[in-house]
């Protein structure tokens, strides 16, 4: 079996992480040169239904979420092998414990106090979303964090939801 070069419409870029039960993939629309990250089901997992559906339960989980302090998920589907595997809007900057680490490879430091606080209350809010929708993450660390940069400030959003 061969990894997909494709997602439906979209195109895959690089694989971008790889977890105990799928991979994190970064892909694009060509047509509307948008950026999308896709996770799908490892395939040796494809074939035991309850993994598929505890898969699937993160896709809706996600969905129902419906905010914009969680990853978006946009598209669920499968591939022709069977493996399932769900498209969620890109997050610029990558998993919190990424940027980071990056920012302190580049300056040395972590972020300031004020940062740090900002950071925290918006994840809090983040939180407060979840506990709105009956929704508990029970998984959450900086990885499970991504950050984008929509303005010029850091926002957070939580993703992984496999144990919700």
């Amino acid at each position: 079996m061969t990894d997909p070069t494709f997602f439906g419409a979209y195109q895959v870029v690089r694989l971008r992480g790889s977890g105990g039960v799928a991979d994190g993939v970064r892909c694009y629309h060509p047509g509307r040169v948008t950026r999308v990250a896709v996770k799908v089901l490892h395939p040796h997992l494809a074939r035991m239904p309850d993994i598929c559906e505890r898969f699937l339960h993160e896709a809706q989980v996600l969905w129902r979420a419906d905010s914009d302090r969680v990853i978006q998920v946009t598209h669920v589907d499968q591939l022709p092998d069977a493996r399932p595997y769900f498209v969620m809007r890109h997050a610029d900057r990558g998993p919190l414990n990424e940027v980071l680490a990056e920012r302190r490879a580049r300056t040395g430091a972590l972020p300031s106090l004020p940062e740090t606080v900002g950071l925290v209350v918006d994840l809090i809010d983040c939180l407060a979303v979840l506990r709105d929708r009956n929704l508990v993450h029970r998984d959450l660390k900086p990885s499970n964090v991504l950050v984008t940069e929509p303005d010029g400030k850091p926002v957070p959003k939580i993703i992984d939801f496999g144990v919700a």
